[in-house]
């Protein structure tokens, strides 16, 4: 399936492509943290309001908040009531986890390919074309290379190079990068692998939205989904 853009025009938010981009998180979770991050700061719902906003059901927000929780992206804090007794928790959800822990990719192993030798020798096949077209394709590879801080994995980076820089162009990789290594999410190191970066044309983030503002949704729950 193709790449599927939207036009925003208006009404929309702008949120961390933390969350939304890890892979050890369910499609759930990351809707439910994409719904509280449009939320005005310091907002307060109840787990009753919250689960108006959404068809799965009751148990199934609770579950992909109780995962959120599991991630370092939200905290709860006991409340009491007047008298004392305990009256529910007081959640805060985080743009980022607050553990503090650097996200890194999960590099694939590329496993080398045993060939078998043929008894005879078979005839040349002529691969200038293809040796021609695919240093075309990385053309300007060594500069993103060195450019990119984080080197790791460098025969997927240029794979992921290939598709690319047919999307878009040297200089406009370099200048992403150099802008991106100054936003807080680099220097605490969620910087990811080149693969990732240009697998999902990173190049188009907002900078603005990678700096830790540490800015938190305040949620108030009831103690029982």
């Amino acid at each position: 399936m193709g790449i599927i853009r939207a036009k925003k025009d208006y009404n929309y938010s702008v949120i961390c492509n933390t969350a939304l981009r890890r892979d050890d998180i369910s499609a759930k979770a990351k809707g439910l943290y994409a719904y509280i991050m449009t939320l005005p700061d310091d907002w307060k719902i109840y787990a009753s309001e919250l689960v108006k906003h959404f068809s799965d059901g009751k148990d199934s927000i609770a579950s992909a908040f109780r995962e959120l929780e599991a991630k370092g992206y939200i905290t709860k804090v006991r409340v009491q009531d007047k008298s004392g007794k305990f009256g529910g928790w007081d959640y805060t959800v985080y743009e980022r986890p607050i553990t503090d822990k650097p996200i890194t990719d999960k590099p694939n192993a590329e496993k080398p390919i045993s060939v078998k030798p043929l008894s005879e020798n078979p005839p040349l096949r002529n691969t200038d074309s293809k040796n021609t077209n695919s240093k075309k394709d990385l053309k300007g590879f060594d500069q993103f290379w060195d450019a990119y801080a984080k080197k790791v994995g460098r025969g997927q980076a240029e794979r992921a190079f290939r598709k690319a820089i047919k999307l878009t162009d040297i200089d406009t990789m370099i200048k992403a990068i150099n802008k991106q290594h100054f936003t807080d999410q680099w220097k605490r190191g969620y910087q990811p692998h080149a693969s990732t970066w240009l697998n999902g044309q990173q190049w188009e983030n907002d900078v603005s939205a990678m700096n830790d503002k540490r800015e938190a949704s305040r949620v108030s729950v009831s103690a029982q989904w």
